[in-house]
């Protein structure tokens, strides 16, 4: 590979994680993640993914390339990050000894780590070119396109309370994407 593809490829995947972080980090809508991966048995990642492919104009995931992707990931996710995930779990939250936090911290910092990983392989394997830049309000339609595929290989049923769930945290998602006149 060039040293300007391999640039490229590392600025997809910087660009996908910056995307990640600042989603991530807001109080809305990591709990929404956290509960769709409890509930559903989702990857974050690839619900991350899918809303970073809409914002990205790249449109929309379709079932084979949801496969793929979960398929590229299925083995790093069961060795290296949910392992590390079950390990930091199982430690005691508020232990009188400051031993169990340090090691606590050392261990999300593992798991950060490999979460990057999973979605550098998302980001670097999974390549799109853009589409024809749509209207920010396409970008809604999109994620939840792609979000409903992933959901519907996991056998999520198909009810009303999917589609609210799904609804309500992409519109926060893309809240400052869509204005009364893009509608």
């Amino acid at each position: 590979m060039s040293g300007q593809a391999s640039t490229r490829l590392a600025g997809r995947a910087a660009q996908f994680w910056r995307f990640s972080l600042g989603l991530y980090q807001s109080p809305e809508i990591k709990p929404q993640l956290l509960s769709f991966q409890k509930d559903y048995g989702t990857n974050i990642n690839i619900v991350l993914f899918c809303c970073w492919i809409a914002d990205t104009y790249q449109g929309t995931l379709t079932r084979a390339e949801l496969l793929r992707a979960t398929a590229l990931l299925a083995n790093w996710h069961a060795k290296i990050t949910k392992r590390l995930q079950r390990l930091r779990n199982s430690l005691p939250r508020k232990a009188a000894n400051t031993c169990y936090q340090g090691f606590s911290e050392a261990i999300l910092q593992d798991e950060i780590a490999a979460e990057k990983e999973e979605q550098a392989l998302l980001a670097n394997h999974i390549f799109y070119p853009v589409e024809s830049l749509y209207p920010p309000h396409e970008k809604i339609e999109k994620a939840s396109q792609s979000i409903h595929h992933y959901l519907d290989i996991l056998t999520v049923p198909q009810q009303a309370e999917r589609e609210k769930r799904v609804l309500s945290f992409i519109n926060r998602v893309f809240a400052g994407c869509v204005d009364k006149h893009d509608k």
